[in-house]
């Protein structure tokens, strides 16, 4: 009797051991999970950062974009305009050209 209860005792302490194994194995991956979880937390950061960074240089992009643009636009209409003032002279002198010609066709026929 005495025999078996050394037994059941040994067997409860072989019990006790394994479990105490199987807990400090467990403690030990849970460190490393810690470990992998906060390096994923500075990853996950350092992402967000980064995207952060990217979305402004876009924002920037697009806003010198838009800038060039109107800049274009106003430039051609500035153009257009010019060329509108240009081509009035051009029909103001030729029209005069026109009446100093046939002014001077209607002289030329006087004279002979």
């Amino acid at each position: 009797r005495l025999e078996e209860q050394q037994n059941v005792a040994q067997a409860a302490q072989q019990m006790l051991l394994d479990k105490a194994e199987e807990l400090k194995a467990r403690e030990e991956e849970k460190k490393k999970l810690d470990v992998t979880l906060v390096s994923l937390s500075d990853s996950t950061i350092k992402i967000e950062r980064e995207k952060a960074a990217a979305a402004e240089k876009l924002q920037f992009a697009e806003q010198e974009q838009a800038r060039l643009v109107q800049e274009r636009d106003e430039m051609l209409a500035n153009l257009t305009e010019r060329f509108k003032q240009k081509s009035a002279e051009v029909d103001k002198l030729s029209a005069t050209l026109n009446e100093s010609m046939e002014y001077k066709s209607e002289h030329d026929r006087k004279i002979k």
